[in-house]
């Protein structure tokens, strides 16, 4: 369980640090790039993205080792971290110091993140022998939400709206992609690497990555980074828990246990919220390039 908190925390810094890369880069897209493959024809000109990017590709693997070693429940809410580390980031890329606010913000998630780990402690589980049936009415639902959003975000004109969606798409595309994930990495201790590669988890992990990874990128151009993080930052582990709860039948303490990882979730959601609206975070995209591509 260490090791695997231990993979999760290198995850969400290294992520932390894709993001303010990629955010950097991302800053001097004209919006008029969005939804097209000149977005990504442009950003793959930068040396910042591409190291972005590598660091993006990095925590494949890593998050693969921390759910081989540990519950989905229990790594994913870990990547919340990422929010406020980008931050911190941020604040030495910049050259900036952090508020009151974005500290207090940050104090929330982590005392509501490691409150959560307390409490929760899921146990048992069973990843294996699940129905098809059941990977596809769930796989469906969860993909099937994802489109929406991004059918809402192509549609809608106001930066924040489309933030917004993307955004949430972003997250729940992520999450699903680490279902798909834990469930490979069953299938490394039993077949090894020739049968991960003959696995269609890992093909849907990776596809469900790289869809999140176009909407992460089209989030970033639309700007209006308050609208979009909270659904990228929650919706992942929020995801990530009810696959494990309802699908892999992990399971938890109730009663007051219960009401407890309900508060401690409620503080990393408000401290998420704070940290959403920080100047610092505006300030990592403000000035977009206004040409035509």
């Amino acid at each position: 369980m260490l090791l695997s908190i231990a993979l999760a925390l290198l995850v969400a810094v290294t992520n932390a640090t894709s993001n303010v890369l990629m955010r950097k880069a991302a800053r001097v897209v004209p919006t008029a790039s969005q939804f097209q493959l000149s977005l990504v024809l442009r950003l793959v000109r930068s040396p910042v993205w591409l190291v972005g990017l590598t660091l993006s590709l990095a925590t494949y693997p890593l998050g693969a080792a921390a759910l081989g070693f540990g519950k989905l429940s229990v790594v994913q809410p870990i990547l919340v971290l990422e929010l406020p580390l980008s931050l911190i980031g941020a604040s030495w890329l910049y050259d900036s110091r952090l508020s009151r606010r974005d500290w207090l913000g940050i104090s929330m998630m982590t005392v509501g993140l490691i409150g959560l780990l307390v409490v929760l402690v899921p146990e048992g589980g069973q990843v294996t022998g699940i129905p098809a049936s059941t990977w596809l009415v769930g796989s469906g639902l969860n993909i099937g939400v994802v489109i929406v959003l991004y059918m809402l975000g192509r549609r809608t004109t106001q930066p924040s709206g489309r933030a917004a969606y993307l955004g949430a798409g972003c997250g729940l595309a992520f999450g699903l992609s680490a279902v798909y994930m834990k469930s490979m990495t069953e299938v490394y201790d039993t077949e090894g690497i020739p049968g991960v590669l003959t696995s269609w988890e890992f093909y849907g992990s990776v596809a469900t990555a790289t869809l999140a990874f176009w909407l992460l990128q089209n989030a970033y151009a639309a700007g209006q980074l308050a609208a979009s993080q909270p659904g990228v930052t929650l919706l992942d582990p929020a995801v990530a828990i009810l696959w494990g709860l309802i699908v892999f039948q992990e399971k938890t303490e109730g009663g007051l246990f219960l009401l407890l990882a309900v508060a401690a979730s409620a503080g990393i959601v408000a401290g998420a919220l704070t940290l959403a609206k920080s100047p610092q975070l505006r300030r990592m995209h403000e000035n977009p390039a206004e040409v035509s591509p």
